[in-house]
């Protein structure tokens, strides 16, 4: 015979640790959205640099 019973408390206790997932999951998101806001002004300056630095680098090939 099934013990619907048992099942049950399994599927439960499954839907439980699914809570405790999702708020976990939760809170590293908001993290990492708070880390990139953060950082978003950084990234704009790097790709900047890069792109000057490339630029001198294309000038500087021909005469070498």
């Amino acid at each position: 015979m099934i013990d619907h019973a048992h099942d049950l408390g399994k599927l439960e206790a499954q839907v439980e640790q699914l809570r405790v997932d999702v708020v976990k999951l939760s809170a590293l998101v908001e993290a990492n959205s708070a880390q990139l806001n953060k950082w978003r002004g950084a990234g704009a300056v790097l790709i900047l640099i890069g792109a000057v630095g490339g630029w001198m680098i294309s000038l500087m090939i021909p005469k070498l």
